[in-house]
């Protein structure tokens, strides 16, 4: 019997990870990534060297037209059986808290994906970030975790394509994906 996960990285852009498995195979079925509005406003400067010039300024939104639009397609196409989503909150870097409009916008889109997942009535596993990677990065070098997940994908998933930088949201969905495969199913 086939069995499908969704592997969802919720982050600011997002990315959706469809895996299906069985007995001995694990295999990507679909990657989709960005489900953002890109609503660009026009606004004056008010500091700084370019104050009195008007501006266009990036304004994202999770698109959560996109989010429903997939997720009933894959279901439909496939039937999911479960589905994983990386836990969301605040981040601090270097003791930095992460800005109020920018967590705003993150747990905005963590509570769609969540709403998302329910409404399509699939069971969803929420899980920490450090806790599916300190099952994956064993014994992979570096401090970086988006390097080092783009690192472990490329090992796992030889067939996509990790190189960019901005790929850490693709290779952390699938990721996620085999964690839940592995958690599961106790590989």
């Amino acid at each position: 019997m086939k069995n499908y996960i969704i592997g969802i990285d919720p982050g600011m852009t997002g990315c959706l990870s469809v895996f299906r498995y069985d007995d001995n195979s694990f295999k990507v079925i679909k990657v989709a990534e960005g489900f953002v509005i890109d609503m660009k406003k026009k606004a004056k400067c008010k500091k700084g060297k370019n104050k009195g010039k008007v501006m266009i300024y990036a304004n994202n939104y999770p698109d959560v037209d996109k989010m429903v639009y997939i997720v009933k397609r894959i279901k439909e196409q496939v039937g999911i059986q479960f589905a994983i989503i990386e836990k969301q909150q605040p981040m601090r870097k270097l003791g930095i808290v992460q800005g109020v409009v920018s967590v705003g916008k993150t747990m905005m889109g963590y509570g769609m994906w969540l709403g998302v997942l329910k409404m399509a009535e699939i069971p969803t596993m929420i899980v920490h970030s450090k806790t599916w990677q300190k099952s994956l990065f064993q014994n992979v070098p570096g401090f970086d975790t988006k390097e080092k997940s783009r690192y472990v994908a490329s090992k796992l998933f030889p067939n996509l394509d990790f190189h960019r930088k901005v790929d850490h949201n693709k290779s952390d969905s699938c990721l996620l994906a085999y964690y839940c495969y592995k958690v599961k199913d106790g590989v």
